[in-house]
């Protein structure tokens, strides 16, 4: 108990909080088996900076948005301890990690609330990756900027990513989901980027792009309109000169909208068809989309300018994509579709003081 105590005081805990600490022990003497030592972030970032962390292990599945909340992370020291911790992810904390060369991984977490054939389908090809070897997040980086890797093939989950070494070899690897730094680290290496559908098949009659194509037809203005389905997986593009591709996007919203706006490209998302087999939650949802049908409907990009310009006044956001209502100052109203993951929208209507209020769909 003393050591403990001693490393408690070592890492900044307050007598009172060292003083609990004794009078919940001593409650517990007959239980055999410790408790996981937590540490709070403030210690993680610390112990980092001075080189005392060896790895760190994210619990993650791919449902999360890792850029906006935080997530289970198992530390392991340099002395080889194991340490529980919320890590608040994002591209900052990712390069922090990268910079201080620490190990830093993602493992599938599969949450049994929400165990389905798709969590089974991902587990069965993990199983079955042959000899593939799993690298870490930082190795993967590394090996990009070492000139090491040809190309990567990504899920459009966003998060299962195989890679191709220039030796022939390919990896495991799997990614922060929705980061910018990991995008614009591979463009900036020229690494080819191909997408794979979690689906069966696509049935199209469109002409394909891979990713890399995508991006490359972007910084190159041969993209004039992009219309994505809600959920950002995959995109159909008219080109400059009037062509019609589609492409299968990895999940990165916020980077490719930022892309896009840069390069003042229409945008417009397409709401999924209605499924016959509707449950309630449906039903309600299609109610409200009824009250919205005599409004308006402008694209996406048409209504990040009107936020841009000020002329928006008040915001109903979506729960989880779809139809979203805007009211402009001349009490003017009109509808667009919003993307699955709403963040990017959110962050414009913050910086741009917009009140939002939610359209319940329960």
């Amino acid at each position: 108990m003393s050591r403990q105590i001693s490393y408690l005081i070592r890492y900044g805990l307050s007598t009172l909080a060292i003083t609990s600490m004794i009078f919940v022990s001593s409650c517990q003497q007959q239980n055999t088996k410790a408790e996981t030592l937590r540490w709070r972030y403030s210690e993680f970032a610390e112990a980092v900076e001075n080189n005392r962390v060896k790895q760190v292990i994210m619990e993650s599945d791919t449902t999360d948005t890792l850029d906006t909340r935080s997530v289970k992370a198992k530390v392991i020291t340099s002395n080889h301890q194991e340490i529980k911790v919320w890590f608040p992810t994002g591209d900052r904390n990712i390069e922090f990690l990268i910079d201080k060369k620490v190990l830093f991984s993602f493992t599938p977490l599969i949450d049994s609330n929400t165990f389905n054939l798709a969590d089974l389908v991902s587990r069965f090809e993990k199983d079955n990756q042959g000899s593939l070897t799993e690298i870490t997040f930082t190795e993967f980086i590394q090996a990009v900027e070492n000139s090491k890797v040809e190309s990567i093939t990504i899920k459009n989950n966003g998060f299962d990513g195989r890679a191709r070494f220039t030796n022939g070899t390919e990896f495991i690897v799997y990614l922060p989901i929705d980061s910018s730094y990991l995008y614009k680290t591979l463009s900036k290496n020229n690494i080819a980027i191909n997408t794979k559908s979690q689906n069966i098949s696509i049935q199209s009659n469109l002409a394909e792009w891979t990713y890399t194509q995508f991006i490359q037809g972007i910084e190159s203005n041969q993209v004039d309109h992009v219309n994505l389905d809600y959920r950002v997986t995959k995109a159909k593009i008219t080109t400059s000169d009037n062509k019609q591709v589609e492409v299968l996007i990895p999940r990165n919203v916020s980077y490719i909208l930022n892309l896009l706006t840069a390069k003042d490209i229409s945008i417009s998302f397409e709401y999924p068809k209605k499924n016959p087999t509707t449950n309630i939650g449906k039903i309600v949802a299609e109610s409200l989309q009824q009250d919205l049908s005599k409004i308006p409907e402008v694209t996406f990009s048409e209504f990040v300018q009107a936020v841009e310009n000020r002329k928006v006044k008040l915001f109903w956001l979506p729960r989880n994509g779809g139809e979203g209502r805007t009211k402009l100052f001349d009490d003017s109203e009109f509808k667009v579709i919003f993307p699955y993951d709403l963040n990017y929208a959110v962050d414009i209507l913050v910086e741009n003081n917009v009140p939002i209020s939610r359209i319940s769909d329960n």
